[in-house]
């Protein structure tokens, strides 16, 4: 009796091992060098599947289903970018951008212009508005700013002479100028100023300025000169 009562739980327990043996599963999962058992990853060289990630030097860790340690970690051994995911533009070790940065690549330097400053003769006219917030803005840049006589003589020689719109208005309050930069403007004198007229133009290319129509019943169109920074 006492024997088979030994040999009895014996058995059970050799049953409930097998039982727990069976319901124990393993969480690593290896792809054998097959990279459609991936689902979209791929299979990396230690036997187990990758995904990407941004902040990976390499671009790929291992996936939640990785043995050996490997899961989440970057493959190639090196950890996460302690700066996050790598950006959309040139790396460090990529090429240099086209053209000066902040600037369009239409952009040069002109004779007479503000050091580090870039400018974008204009040709075709168009509203002031238009040519701020289209034809400027778009390109990088804002509607010129005469900051001096020399900077203004600059602005209008590029053009070729003709008058144009420089970034000078007192659109948002009358009597209240502002240049394209929403900065206070007082370096050259202004003249022509009412309450239809709110911008102001190169006109012989010497101060003053000359302040016209551009919002109003007989807004002009004109060229203009875009400015950017270094």
């Amino acid at each position: 009796m006492r024997v088979s009562t030994w040999l009895l739980v014996a058995a059970t327990a050799t049953t409930s091992a097998l039982g727990l043996a069976a319901c124990v599963k393993s969480t690593a999962f290896n792809c054998g060098n097959d990279d459609g058992a991936c689902a979209g990853g791929v299979c990396e060289p230690q036997g187990f599947c990758s995904i990407a990630a941004g902040d990976c030097p390499s671009g790929r860790k291992f996936s939640d289903t990785a043995g050996d340690g490997l899961a989440g970690q970057c493959v190639g051994g090196d950890g996460p970018d302690p700066d996050g995911p790598l950006g959309d533009g040139p790396q460090p070790d990529g090429p240099e951008p086209d053209g000066p940065q902040g600037c369009d690549a239409t952009y040069v330097a002109i004779t007479g212009g503000t050091a580090g400053h870039r400018y974008k003769v204009v040709a075709a006219a168009n509203t002031w508005i238009d040519q701020q917030n289209i034809t400027c803005n778009q390109s990088g840049g804002y509607m010129a700013i005469p900051d001096d006589a020399g900077e203004l003589a600059a602005i209008s020689t590029a053009s070729g002479g003709v008058n144009i719109w420089v970034g000078v208005s007192d659109r948002v309050t009358e009597g209240t100028f502002l240049d394209t930069k929403n900065v206070a403007y007082a370096s050259l004198a202004l003249t022509g100023n009412s309450n239809n007229d709110d911008c102001a133009t190169t006109d012989d290319g010497v101060a003053p300025l000359v302040i016209a129509d551009c919002d109003g019943a007989q807004q002009l169109s004109l060229p203009t000169v875009c400015e950017c920074e270094d």
